[in-house]
């Protein structure tokens, strides 16, 4: 049974350590964020046939709260995408009324960018092992413009890790260094 677990264990090792996990590289530019801003994001999921995979997510695009007991269970991330890439990631987008005459167009044209907001927060009524319209924590992706929901899926548990350096009290931002010293920068800057 030593063996078995000893050989689960390095399996485990080199699912999260591999360099298509992501998993250091992503720390790394997380790490970046919380040592400047005292918050962090980072996403954990999962790829088909493979396993665990990390993603960082900007800590200027984020915003979150908090439930009665501390814990940090709503994140709303926005980002902005070109309209193909859109359109290639969710097909409802083509659907989209002024979306479908513009799919040309958007292929020529990368500058213009798209709002996309996600929202992943506690459902409901969700149930763990449900489908994903019915899981504990729902995941909805919006057009921001257009107010259209494009994708609407769930998570059986967050899976959001949002790391805080001492959170001020009734507040769920923390502060860094970094928060301290932009103001001086910002206005350093202005006079140059």
């Amino acid at each position: 049974s030593l063996d078995v677990r000893g050989s689960m264990e390095w399996t485990l090792f080199d699912r999260l350590m591999l360099p298509r996990a992501q998993r250091m590289r992503r720390a790394g530019s997380m790490l970046r964020e919380f040592c400047a801003f005292g918050c962090g994001v980072m996403w954990t999921g999962r790829r088909r046939g493979f396993g665990p995979y990390f993603n960082t997510r900007a800590v200027q695009a984020c915003w979150w709260s908090e439930n009665e007991e501390g814990e940090i269970d709503t994140l709303y991330f926005r980002m902005l995408m070109p309209l193909y890439r859109v359109l290639k990631r969710w097909p409802a987008a083509a659907a989209v009324d002024g979306w479908k005459d513009k799919t040309e167009a958007a292929k020529a044209s990368e500058q213009t960018l798209t709002p996309i907001l996600i929202a992943c927060q506690p459902r409901a009524g969700g149930r763990y092992g449900a489908v994903v319209e019915a899981k504990p924590f729902a995941y909805v992706v919006i057009a921001e413009e257009k107010g259209a929901v494009l994708e609407e899926s769930g998570y059986d548990s967050f899976p959001y890790a949002v790391f805080r350096y001492d959170p001020m009290p009734g507040n769920a931002y923390a502060e860094g260094p970094g928060c301290q010293v932009l103001p001086d920068v910002m206005v350093l800057n202005h006079l140059q």
